[in-house]
């Protein structure tokens, strides 16, 4: 299966379908990011839940960032696992849990 863009549902969709979609469509993100980008306050929550209830893998690696007052801290940066079972069980997910559309491209 090759990657399909998708378009978010009408309604605004949880965080955590927000989330599964930025990484879906090849995003990552580290905790910090994920609090000013989607107000997630409980990323590796998110993704640990997604590994134990859908068998998603998530790639990550530490990573130094600079925070609140210049502070340095170490955290992991995550990221979708791009094999071509990954990809579909989070199409799968998106469309039939969250109602993401599939957005297909008229041909020329």
């Amino acid at each position: 299966m090759s990657h399909i863009k998708l378009m978010p549902p009408a309604k605004r969709p949880p965080i955590k379908a927000l989330l599964l979609h930025h990484f879906y469509q090849g995003g990552t993100l580290n905790k910090f990011e994920a609090i000013e980008q989607f107000n997630c306050k409980s990323l590796s929550e998110v993704i640990s839940n997604y590994k134990t209830a859908h068998f998603l893998v998530f790639s990550r690696q530490s990573e130094r960032v600079k925070w609140h007052r210049n502070m340095e801290a170490i955290c992991p940066r995550y990221w979708l696992a791009k094999s071509t079972e990954n990809l579909e069980a989070t199409y799968h997910i998106l469309v039939h849990k969250y109602g993401y559309m599939p957005s297909f491209r008229p041909a020329a």
